[in-house]
């Protein structure tokens, strides 16, 4: 036994030994082969079409999100449920309720919340909402890449995204404020049409480009920028011009400034202005609702315009694809 023994650890097997291990593994292996069969063909299968020799998902790998459901049609990957505008509507809604904060904050801090002393910090609200919207959301989209659907369709998601957040916001105002319910609905339909007026702007902005272009250059980014800044400037401009050579403001019949009117950081100003000597906290007369109309028609315009470019772009054959794709630009 011992001579076995020392055979078997110097590398020669006892024939009792080899035998009993082969017939073993011949039955072991008749039986994994027919059980495992459908499981290691589906394993080949997976790895050739999934995986790449250095073990690396392939290009062509289909992604399933949590519960095994595969992307949409036409789609790969969930890669567009991970993109935009969903961290713009997280951005938004963090802006909301800092702006939101600060404004109860500085209402309360002699003590004593009043309704005059929180009249005042929920105008201030009101116009940092509306800078909000009409700045520094177009800047911020201004300075990343190109929405790979186009410039309209990118634009119209984050029209909804500014807008629908806000409502939670300025409704209750009428109560807060004690300000009357049609003037609220005009704050909401102010920040309505000039969403729509700049999200025309950006649908004009992110839809001038060319093949392979994957942001906007740089003067072209800027001079967009700073057409939005004189957009919130000019209804100011235009009230120190009036005021300077006038010697003070024009006003309508009804008592509205136009010229505040006539910019996003000071309509709600205007609209929300105190008017408690005619018996009312506020009120939204016939030339505020012209005036909200006026921006909204020059929005709307500015869309159809924005819209029959990027068509006859594509017609044209200028390197986007029929849903305004432009290669290796991100997903929007």
């Amino acid at each position: 036994m011992i001579d076995a023994r020392d055979d078997h650890e110097d590398g020669a097997p006892s024939p009792g030994l080899a035998g009993g291990e082969a017939s073993g593994s011949a039955g072991s292996g008749e039986g994994v082969g027919e059980d495992s069969g459908d499981i290691s063909s589906d394993t080949a299968s997976f790895v050739s079409d999934d995986l790449t020799p250095s073990g690396e998902a392939s290009e062509g790998a289909v992604e399933l999100d949590l519960f095994g459901k595969p992307p949409p049609e036409g789609k790969r990957n969930w890669a567009h449920r991970r993109a935009e505008p969903r961290a713009l509507a997280l951005l938004w809604t963090v802006f909301l309720l800092l702006a939101t904060v600060g404004t109860f904050v500085s209402a309360g801090t002699d003590g004593l919340m009043s309704v005059e002393s929180y009249r005042y910090a929920a105008r201030g609200l009101l116009t940092v909402i509306m800078v909000g919207a009409t700045l520094l959301w177009p800047v911020v989209r201004l300075s990343q890449s190109l929405p790979s659907e186009g410039g309209v369709r990118g634009s119209a998601k984050d029209v909804f995204v500014v807008v629908f957040p806000a409502q939670a916001i300025l409704w209750p105002q009428a109560l807060l404020a004690r300000w009357p319910i049609e003037v609220m609905a005009g704050s909401v339909a102010l920040l309505t049409a000039w969403s729509v007026l700049v999200g025309a702007g950006l649908a004009w902005a992110l839809g001038a480009r060319e093949p392979g272009m994957r942001r906007l250059p740089a003067r072209v980014a800027t001079g967009w920028a700073l057409a939005f800044v004189g957009l919130g400037l000019a209804g100011p401009g235009w009230w120190l011009v009036s005021s300077w050579m006038g010697g003070g403001v024009a006003a309508s019949a009804d008592g509205v400034r136009l010229s505040w009117m006539a910019s996003p950081w000071t309509g709600q100003l205007e609209l929300v202005r105190d008017r408690s000597w005619s018996g009312r906290s506020a009120w939204a007369s016939s030339g505020h609702w012209w005036a909200i109309g006026g921006v909204m028609v020059v929005g709307l315009a500015g869309w159809v315009g924005a819209w029959m470019r990027g068509v006859g772009s594509r017609g044209a054959g200028s390197g986007n694809d029929g849903d305004g794709v432009v290669p290796g630009a991100r997903a929007a």
